[in-house]
């Protein structure tokens, strides 16, 4: 099948090709095979494609539901671990019930000593000398020395991808891809093969997140003509909107979806909020890119909430009008955080942060009502000390913190998504259009900002 790969970490437009001949995903029991439609882009995706990003991904709040189903277990509900769960110091997921948490994977250039069972320590390979302090603007804020130090050797067998493991040992934020590594989370297809009893039979449209997202799997992504995953991931597609426009939906509509969910203040329309009382105030930041144009609309929709919105003097105008329709619009270039925390104290009951930094983690005490909730969707500025700090002031004065938060695959979350979308409350925006041999320039495009919702990545016809 037609596939975009990823070799190594480095320039879209250096490092990812389309291939003729990827081999076609094998259907698991419990899966579906999907032809794919569309796809799209997100910016984890170039982060992906630069090696911006953690070897091993983040012990954050949303994985629960995902690891439950593809093991069988059921899995746990978003947020189930309540309102104390969250991150410490070292950005790792409290555990509810007091259980330990798992131990970290063993080092791959560790060997056991020859006195191991006498209680003696392993052997341990030498620290790496320090490096110099890396430049301004670093991912992450690495202090490991420069990402380019190490050289971009290809990872081209099962040795290369290990070697990619272990490089990332001694410096975190350097990572080669694993071979022939299909990136994208986001589908909307055709289903081919299903399970006799499953959800979803041959031929129904349907639209899902898949793991292909995660940078740190070598499993199929959708940037590809097949893809299979789970089928209790997979929603039946809006009837309202053509199936392609669907794919730019899954990822960015389940992280606020799911985030939101999470307020503990936040009551649905449906569940009785937004009544006699006031409507609660919402304030989403980046409200024109993927996250946040959806967000706005899930924040209305849901919630009855008047919303604020932040973004750039181009998309002033574009959060005002339909399908956004913000009840105020903010210039974030016009407008310091101080000045914008000074002008609207304590005046929202919640905030969907996907920027964190001084315009999110920052300001977020000053911006929230008493009871208030900071909603942080985990992000490359999210770093464990700063977030552990923000939440115990923020508790320390009586409001929330939920996060960082990291999407999860969730079907009946789409499916009642896609049901906003048939009844006109949901629209996604589509900035642009690309074939797969166009994935190289959408990246660039991405990583260069300012993208008006979201890039769709058109595979096939219906």
């Amino acid at each position: 099948m037609k596939a975009v790969i990823l070799k190594q970490t480095g320039p879209p437009s250096e490092v990812i090709a389309l291939t003729p001949d990827a081999p076609t995903p094998k259907r698991a029991p419990g899966d579906i095979l999907v032809r794919v439609i569309a796809s799209a882009v997100n910016p984890v995706e170039y982060k992906t494609v630069r090696g911006m990003l953690p070897a091993k991904m983040p012990k954050v709040r949303g994985r629960e539901r995902e690891r439950g189903e593809r093991d069988g277990g059921g899995g746990a509900e978003v947020g189930e671990a309540g309102a104390d769960a969250g991150i410490d110091e070292k950005n790792s997921r409290k555990i509810a019930g007091g259980a330990r948490p798992r131990p970290p994977p063993a080092c791959p250039l560790r060997r056991p000593s020859r006195a191991a069972a006498g209680g003696r320590p392993r052997w341990r390979p030498p620290r790496p000398p320090r490096s110099p302090p890396c430049r301004p603007g670093h991912p992450l804020g690495c202090k490991h020395g420069q990402q380019d130090a190490l050289p971009a050797l290809p990872a081209t067998t099962r040795a290369g991808a290990g070697l990619s493991r272990a490089l990332s040992l001694l410096h975190p934020h350097t990572r080669l891809a694993p071979p022939l590594q299909i990136l994208a989370g986001d589908v909307a297809g055709i289903v081919v093969e299903a399970d006799p009893d499953g959800p979803f039979q041959p031929g129904t449209p349907v639209f899902a997140m898949t793991d292909g997202f995660k940078w740190d799997v070598d499993e199929h992504g959708c940037w590809a003509e097949y893809v299979s995953f789970p089928a209790a991931w997979a929603a039946a597609a809006p009837s309202s909107i053509p199936l392609a426009d669907a794919a730019a939906l899954p990822l960015v509509a389940l992280t606020a979806y799911q985030t939101l969910a999470l307020a503990p203040n936040l009551k649905k329309v449906e569940e009785g909020g937004s009544g006699p009382a006031a409507p609660p105030r919402i304030l989403v930041h980046a409200g024109a890119g993927g996250v946040g144009h959806v967000g706005v609309q899930l924040a209305r929709a849901l919630y009855g909430a008047e919303v604020t919105s932040t973004a750039g003097p181009a998309n002033q105008a574009f959060l005002k009008a339909e399908p956004l329709g913000v009840d105020e619009a903010v210039d974030y270039k016009a407008v310091s955080p101080d000045e914008f925390a000074k002008s609207h104290a304590g005046a929202f009951d919640a905030i969907l942060d996907v920027v964190g930094g001084a315009q999110g983690e920052a300001t977020a005490g000053a911006l929230l009502k008493l009871g208030g909730t900071y909603c942080h969707v985990f992000n490359t500025a999210t770093d464990g000390e700063t977030t552990a700090k923000v939440k115990a002031a923020l508790e320390a004065e009586g409001k929330a913190y939920v996060g960082p938060t990291l999407v999860s695959p969730d079907g009946p979350a789409l499916a009642a998504i896609a049901a906003l979308v048939d009844a006109g409350k949901l629209k996604p925006i589509i900035a642009s259009r690309v074939a797969l041999d166009g994935v190289a320039a959408a990246l660039e495009e991405v990583e260069a900002g300012h993208v008006r919702g979201k890039i769709v990545v058109e595979v096939a016809k219906e």
